[in-house]
């Protein structure tokens, strides 16, 4: 299941990749680095990972992903709200702080 929604999310045509309540997961999110590490280069932008129980293993492991050249411009948009198992090392990585 959340293989599937990384999987179309990257497969869109869009400046966002939205992951929005996926509940993808500390793993998931070592997932979705994995595979945005893998990729060429990113398309996109932005990153909504809004409401995905990520905690900071999560954002630990998509650390290396979002230091990669993102889109047109850079990652402008890097949105990790209401993942409430960040805490402070989470929250430095993804800046919501």
């Amino acid at each position: 299941r959340v293989l599937r929604a990384i999987t179309r999310a990257l497969e869109k045509e869009d400046e966002r990749l939205s992951l929005w309540g996926k509940s993808i997961g500390d793993a998931g999110a070592a997932a979705l680095g994995a595979a945005l590490m893998a990729v060429p280069s990113i398309p996109f932008i932005a990153l909504q990972l809004y409401r995905n129980e990520l905690a900071a293993a999560g954002a630990a492991s998509l650390a290396p992903a979002l230091r990669r050249p993102w889109g047109a411009g850079g990652l402008r948009g890097l949105y990790a709200q209401a993942n409430g198992g960040l805490g402070d090392a989470g929250d430095r990585i993804f800046g919501t702080t």
